[in-house]
């Protein structure tokens, strides 16, 4: 094992898009409608989500908790590498890791998760994806109703 796979293969959650993670509360309060996005990463070859990763994705429900989450997008991805097979599965295993996490607790329930699969490891502009071990949530948060505290 190279050293970027030992790096690699030690990688969790890191990825944060949108306001999940807001410097202050006013940029909380801000925001706290708003869809967000977390990317949960995986070691090569597995399926089964890092302590980080479910931190990450609590913290996206909580911050959501003030309006609700109407419905949430999971993408799950994996690799160009080994057989077609096994990526596959891959993907799939990883989307319903972060299924099963976000619907442990009630809040969230199946209905309200659309699970997506893709076989590409290509960003937008055409290049290789350098860390597609992964799983993509999407929170849409349900504007029209802010939940009571």
């Amino acid at each position: 094992m190279t050293p970027s796979d030992l790096i690699k293969s030690t990688l969790c959650a890191v990825c944060i898009a949108g306001a999940i993670l807001p410097a202050n509360a006013e940029s909380e309060d801000k925001h706290a409608c708003a869809p967000q996005q977390v990317s949960v990463y995986f070691a090569p070859g597995q399926t089964e989500l890092t302590r980080a990763s479910k931190q990450l994705l609590d913290h996206a429900q909580t911050s959501l908790s003030k309006c609700g989450i109407d419905r949430v997008s999971i993408l799950g991805v994996a690799d160009a590498q080994g057989e077609d097979s096994l990526n596959e599965r891959l993907r799939l295993e990883r989307a319903n890791a972060a299924e099963a996490f976000l619907t442990s607790d009630g809040a969230i329930h199946s209905n309200q998760i659309e699970v997506i699969l893709t076989s590409s490891d290509i960003n937008g502009d055409g290049q290789p994806e350098l860390m597609a071990r992964k799983a993509d949530i999407h929170f849409i948060p349900n504007k029209t109703r802010r939940a009571t505290t």
